[in-house]
């Protein structure tokens, strides 16, 4: 691929060259257009010259050229020459001395008015001449004795008068020639100034990007000046800066998310390696084994289910899932998502207010809503306060769907509401629990939402409520009004 130093040089020099043979050739034509005017008008005039000394004596014509006429066109070799045929029988009434046994061709012209072309002479010379239709004077004169009694009809006359472009051409030639060695030395000149014009112009270009060749994966906190080399270059570091600071914002992310991950993967594996340790220690019977087996197991489940939340998220990232929306009832998938959660919830003593719009359905990938509700509730139950209230509440709003679930006892500041979506991120020592709790849940549900052209917003207050609304296609629905319901005290 050539350089744009070099492609602004030749498109320079296509350019430059296109509008000055363009030039060259416009003031060619012109200067062409107006020495043929000229010359066909110097022509005209010696045709009339010639016709003026035609004279119609009775039924013939005669020609009585003057003595510096009759020389000129006596001498060998002349260029110019003239001859007249009568229009009545197409004879020839006369012709100069110098076609001796030659003759020119005889042209005619429209509506009588004078008319030029290029033609051949007798020698093989290229020439041009000029066509004139004329009425010859009368020879008599009104006194003259020998005027006849009856006169002739008047007889009209063409006349070709033709001369040699030799010289002509010539010097159109030459000038041809001059304007076409002025556009090619002019060209020339231009590439070898622009040549360093533009090789200082893009001198910024090159200190822009010797800057970009400095920048690696270890130094993106770096940015570009912007308010050095031309404004145009401007914008580019402003948005080479942009896109600085969000490879580093993604790369820190990485960075944490990779860090994150291995402490949420130590923890029960420590736990797994502890329970282990301590059955090894003695001789134990087949009901403490099974004890110790039976905690690493739940362990192991949860490291699994943090896994697969991980590969979801990976998936997701990568744009490898799909949404299949179908119509889905809500209402039914809510109760459904809720039977897995029901004995923990039991276990904590919590209270849960259904309050379900029916025969609402959803426009979404049924195993997408079934992930979505699993994680919120999943988030609820584990989060709430002990003893505390969760609440499911939907309504249809036309043309969307929404549903809420809360719970109370919240730990996360309202300034932190908008961080719950972050993976792996733990406002305090009430979220550190490893496996399936290790903070990526609502970052799924956030992406399965966004896949399904739907949304989701949380509010919440410390010591309050966490509420998570979510916003989804409605199949059908109708409007309804009501406001969610309260929390059990």
């Amino acid at each position: 691929m050539t350089s744009l130093q070099g492609r602004l040089r030749w498109a320079t020099a296509l350019a430059a060259s296109i509008v000055l043979l363009g030039a060259g050739y416009v003031v060619y034509a012109a200067v062409r257009s107006a020495v043929w005017a000229e010359y066909d008008r110097a022509l005209e005039a010696k045709a009339r010259t010639v016709a003026a000394d035609v004279e119609q004596r009775g039924a013939e014509l005669e020609l009585e050229l003057e003595e510096y006429l009759s020389a000129k066109f006596s001498q060998p070799g002349f260029p110019e020459h003239f001859q007249v045929w009568r229009d009545d029988d197409g004879s020839v009434a006369a012709k100069s001395p110098s076609l001796r046994t030659d003759e020119l061709p005889k042209l005619h012209s429209a509506n009588g008015a004078p008319s030029y072309r290029f033609i051949k002479l007798p020698d093989g010379t290229p020439g041009r001449a000029a066509t004139l239709h004329f009425q010859p004077v009368d020879a008599y004169d009104l006194d003259d004795e020998d005027r006849p009694a009856e006169p002739s009809p008047p007889v009209a006359a063409t006349l070709v008068y033709a001369a040699t472009t030799k010289h002509v051409d010539d010097a159109l030639a030459a000038l041809a020639w001059l304007l076409l060695a002025v556009a090619i030395a002019s060209v020339a000149t231009i590439i070898f100034l622009q040549f360093a014009v533009v090789r200082l112009g893009l001198r910024p270009l090159d200190r822009l990007a010797a800057d970009i060749e400095r920048l690696d994966a270890q130094c993106l906190s770096a940015r570009l000046a912007t308010d050095v080399g031309p404004r145009e270059l401007a914008p580019v570091a402003l948005k080479l800066n942009d896109l600085l600071g969000r490879l580093e914002a993604a790369f820190a992310r990485e960075r944490a998310f990779a860090s994150d991950v291995a402490h949420e993967l130590r923890t029960p594996i420590a736990g797994i390696r502890a329970q282990l340790d301590l059955a090894l220690q003695r001789d134990r019977s087949a009901d403490e084994y099974r004890g110790f087996l039976q905690a690493c197991s739940a362990v192991c489940r949860e490291m699994q289910a943090m896994i697969e939340s991980l590969l979801a998220v990976a998936r997701l990232d990568a744009d490898q899932i799909q949404a299949q929306r179908v119509a889905v009832d809500l209402d039914l998938a809510l109760r459904d998502g809720w039977i897995p959660f029901a004995e923990r919830a039991a276990a904590r003593k919590l209270r849960l207010n259904w309050d379900l719009a029916e025969g609402v359905t959803v426009h979404v990938d049924a195993g997408h809503l079934r992930l979505i509700i699993r994680n919120l509730l999943d988030n609820a139950v584990s989060h709430a306060d002990e003893g505390g209230s969760i609440a499911v509440w939907s309504r249809p709003e036309a043309p969307k769907v929404v549903f809420q679930v809360r719970n109370t006892g919240s730990q996360t500041a309202a300034r932190d509401a908008a961080r719950v979506f972050d993976r792996l991120w733990r406002h305090d020592a009430s979220r550190t629990q490893t496996g399936g709790h290790a903070g990526l849940g609502l970052s799924i549900v956030r992406r399965l939402l966004a896949l399904n052209g739907g949304a989701i917003e949380i509010e919440t207050a410390r010591g309050g409520d966490f509420t998570a609304t979510v916003t989804l296609a409605a199949d059908r629905g109708q409007v309804d009004e009501r406001s969610p319901p309260p929390l059990a005290a």
